[in-house]
């Protein structure tokens, strides 16, 4: 007979943890929830529920995201490309990220 897991619930926002920049990426890039959605075949209520936080992302929808927008995985969590200072990053991390064919 299995044991029984406790759901945790977790708070909407913990303090110190990653911020998600889906949205300020898009608009940085140009692209639309559309363009997600045709390169990866989700759903497009899934990525809008994605884009705008109420729906938890997980590693393969981070690497998805990432490949779409050409810029590195961790850049959509830590960088804000519409901030003053993460505008040259941005740049810098899209010019430098060359993601590996598989």
């Amino acid at each position: 007979m299995g044991r029984k897991r406790k759901q945790v619930e977790f708070p909407k926002e913990i303090p110190g943890a990653p911020r998600w920049y889906m949205p300020e990426w898009l608009k940085y890039t140009g692209r639309t929830q559309s363009d997600i959605v045709e390169a990866t075949g989700l759903s497009l209520g899934y990525v809008s529920d994605l884009v705008n936080g109420k729906e938890r992302y997980n590693q393969d929808v981070l690497w998805a995201f990432a490949w779409v927008l050409k810029c590195p995985p961790g850049a959509i969590v830590d960088v804000n490309p519409l901030s003053d200072d993460g505008a040259l990053v941005a740049q810098l991390l899209i010019r430098r990220y060359k993601p590996k064919a598989a």
